[in-house]
């Protein structure tokens, strides 16, 4: 069996995997972009963070989305869309109860970041990827507790 049949058939590691993917992706994507808001002189470290904000709460979950559909479809016998849908708004459901600690991590991380001159490309990756790597450990051992891991294919 390849690594991926594997990945896709263990939702605790394709429901993790599809979220840190999701959530590294769109920290590059979106420090690309406040990188280009540094070119374009930009400076002002609230409205960077603001639009940090506004970015990746838009980016993250369309990537999620699109990975746990390619999961899903590929790791279910049967793919069911309802099945889908209601399993991913479950997982968002779950991410959701920790956004605010996601949120406060990442944001209050970047603005002192960007306080201590770190370039504001940066500051998107290091203030995310610490407020991801965070909340993936809490939202695990939430995720046990409460049989989110747990195949549910009705």
């Amino acid at each position: 069996m390849n690594i991926l049949k594997k990945y896709d058939r263990n939702r605790l590691w394709h429901i993790n995997g599809n979220i840190i993917i999701s959530g590294i992706l769109s920290a590059m994507i979106v420090s690309a972009i406040i990188h280009a808001s540094e070119i374009w002189e930009v400076g002002n470290i609230g409205h960077v963070v603001l639009f940090t904000f506004a970015l990746d709460t838009l980016i993250d979950p369309a990537i999620f989305f699109l990975l746990h559909y390619r999961s899903s479809k590929q790791g279910l016998k049967e793919f069911r869309y309802n099945f889908f849908i209601k399993d991913a708004i479950r997982i968002q459901g779950h991410r959701i109860i920790l956004t605010g600690l996601y949120y406060l991590i990442a944001l209050s991380l970047q603005f002192t970041l960007l306080l201590e001159g770190v370039r504001s490309g940066k500051s998107v990756i290091y203030s995310y990827v610490t407020a991801l790597l965070i909340t993936r450990i809490i939202h695990t051992f939430y995720g046990l507790k409460t049989g989110l891991f747990e195949t549910k294919d009705k």
